[in-house]
């Protein structure tokens, strides 16, 4: 036999060397002494070498501060029995390093440490760097409901009410949130930590919560209790009477029956509010079948109520007289008083008797025809409304409104003009009339029938715009720079008063002039306490352009002061009189649309 490769026998009996393959070998080995030996059979079995240690943990977790951390460092190689020990650096405060490997205890500190591990096997030794990061405990973040605020109430709108729910979230460590919300016992219903919104279809009361997480294991809630509550809202219906005359037999009669309320009774130019009324869906039915009126539009309505809001309804009813010259006179706004309103009313319509033509056809225009923008933005309201009515013959709005603060010697009364004509040239359909409401107070019941028959006067007729309509030659201005009216009827009047040649108008006023014709009542002072008379000259310019007219309703007039061509000043103190407005010029729209007179951007 032979010894394994790499040992031998030496003759003093000495096996060595170093084994360079693991092998198994047998031999026998011969003795000799004193001529004498001995055989004797052996095996030598070479193992491959233990191998060195290797440290396998490479990396280890993070730990926090005041809670048990325990990792157990790992190794291959050596003889499986392994003794550990740190030869550089250190562990964080409160860790320890056992033989056998494992790192263990409770973090004290928030603070990060490298150190180097040494493992030994077999008299074979490895180290390995590490490193320990031990954080701040972690803290639960927090969450609160900024609104709507605990214990709110909100009504219950027809549709449903939508709420919508705020709220602040943070965390301590800066850690990303994500939240949840959740009404009563339902499961998450979404939104994120900003807020989220939702409808309620229905009253009751209901707990919303607001949930955060941190992702960490910190979490934290908020709630807030509101309620859905009944709302409730109103119902105002009004009539609204065109060609309706005070001095009518009878009233006519319309009852109104809202759903789930008793009845109401109105006549013409009447109104009633259902007050109270639960939010929701109604039918409001009208009764009533007047023989000598016609109700425009549906007679039953579908009526939404909204919380805290009035809901306005309007039927329309014409009771026109097809016959003679019609004006019919509304008021909106609620400045005038019931009794100003029929002194208005009466001074207004005083023009029927003068004006005797009827002007075909009646017009019948629809509400959302917009043609009333312009005189609405004067009085400072956002639209007027003609709702599918006639109007015969002319529609001339009234209000009480702010014209120029406190009353005093040289400010505006009112101001009135034509918004709406017929096409092709034809007469004024609509007017407007402002009341300054700081000198509505004050006025006397005379002052204020001439100051209305006078503003009445320019929706009719005394208008640069509604005369130009008729011929641009019947305004001129003479060599010696004063306005004239040429048409044929006013200069047979004036010169029966004993002018000569064509009547003066004011400067850049549709008025008479104040010089010439004095307390005549289209001039542009309203004298207080002094009658104020009509003449034939006022009723002949209304002659001379659109309209037939009654003389026998001229007053006795005469021109002040001479006659005979112009009359100069005549010393009317102006201190105490107060001016009336200027009129407005025309805009023509397409023939048969009717005619739109828009109000000038500024005021007299």
């Amino acid at each position: 036999g032979s010894l394994p490769t790499g040992l031998s026998l030496s003759t003093g009996g000495t096996i060595s060397g170093t084994p360079t393959i693991a092998h198994t070998r047998t031999f026998t080995v011969q003795v000799t002494s004193d001529g004498l030996t001995d055989d004797q059979q052996l095996t030598i079995e070479v193992e491959e070498p233990t191998p060195a240690p290797e440290i396998t943990t490479t990396s280890l977790p993070k730990g926090t501060r005041g809670e048990g951390y325990s990792q157990t460092l790992q190794a291959t190689g050596g003889d499986d029995s392994y003794a550990w020990t740190i030869v550089s650096g250190s562990l964080p405060t409160g860790l320890s390093l056992s033989t056998g490997g494992t790192i263990s205890g409770t973090p004290t500190i928030a603070h990060t440490r490298t150190f180097t591990v040494q493992v030994t096997s077999d008299g074979l030794t490895d180290d390995q760097q590490l490193t320990i990061e031990i954080e701040q405990e972690n803290r639960d973040p927090s969450v609160q409901i900024t609104s709507p605020a605990d214990e709110s109430e909100f009504p219950l709108d027809i549709s449903g009410t939508t709420v919508s729910f705020t709220a602040t979230a943070s965390d301590p460590d800066g850690d990303p949130l994500e939240c949840s919300w959740r009404v009563g016992s339902v499961d998450q219903i979404g939104g994120n930590c900003s807020g989220f919104s939702r409808t309620f279809d229905n009253l009751g009361r209901f707990r919303i919560w607001v949930e955060v997480s941190d992702g960490r294991g910190g979490i934290n809630a908020d709630w807030a209790d509101i309620e859905i509550v009944q709302a409730y809202g109103d119902i105002a219906v009004r009539v609204i009477t065109t060609g309706y005359r005070e001095d009518d037999e009878g009233y006519d009669l319309y009852i109104f029956q809202l759903s789930n309320s008793p009845a109401a009774a109105l006549s013409n130019n009447e109104s009633v509010t259902f007050e109270g009324a639960p939010v929701g869906e109604y039918l409001l039915s009208l009764d009533g079948d007047p023989s000598n009126c016609d109700i425009q539009g549906a007679r039953q309505r579908s009526i939404d109520v909204r919380p805290d809001t009035e809901t306005e309804v309007e039927y329309w009813v014409d009771c026109a007289d097809e016959s003679g010259f019609q004006i019919d006179v509304q008021f909106v706004g609620g400045g005038i008083s019931a009794s100003r309103q029929g002194v208005i009313r009466d001074a207004i319509r005083y023009w029927e008797n003068i004006i005797t033509s009827n002007h075909d056809p009646r017009l019948d225009l629809e509400r959302t025809s917009g043609f009333l923008n312009s005189c609405a933005n004067r009085s400072g309201y956002t639209s007027l409304s003609i709702l599918d009515a006639d109007i015969d013959d002319m529609l001339v709005y009234v209000d009480a409104g702010p014209i120029d603060g406190t009353p005093s010697s040289d400010d505006t009364w009112a101001y009135a003009g034509a918004c709406l004509a017929r096409g092709g040239g034809g007469a004024p359909l609509v007017g407007r009339i402002r009341i300054d409401e700081e000198n509505l107070a004050g006025i006397s019941t005379a002052d204020l029938w001439e100051l209305a028959f006078h503003e009445a006067g320019h929706t009719l007729a005394f208008s640069q715009g509604l005369i130009d309509r008729v011929s641009g030659s019947l305004l001129t201005t003479d060599g010696g720079g004063i306005r004239r009216f040429n048409g044929s009827q006013a200069r047979d009047e004036y010169g029966n008063l004993g002018g000569v040649g064509s009547p003066p108008f004011e400067s850049g006023s549709a008025h008479w002039s104040e010089d010439t014709f004095g307390t005549e009542i289209m001039t542009p002072y309203l004298h207080s306490g002094v009658v104020e008379p009509i003449s034939a000259l006022t009723i002949a310019l209304a002659d001379d352009l659109y309209y037939s007219v009654s003389y026998d309703y001229a007053e006795n007039f005469t021109l002040p002061g001479a006659t005979g061509g112009d009359v100069g000043q005549v010393g009317i103190d102006r201190v105490d009189d107060q001016p009336v407005a200027e009129i407005h010029p025309a805009e023509v729209l397409p023939t048969g649309m009717g005619q739109r007179i828009p109000w000038p951007a500024g005021r007299e």
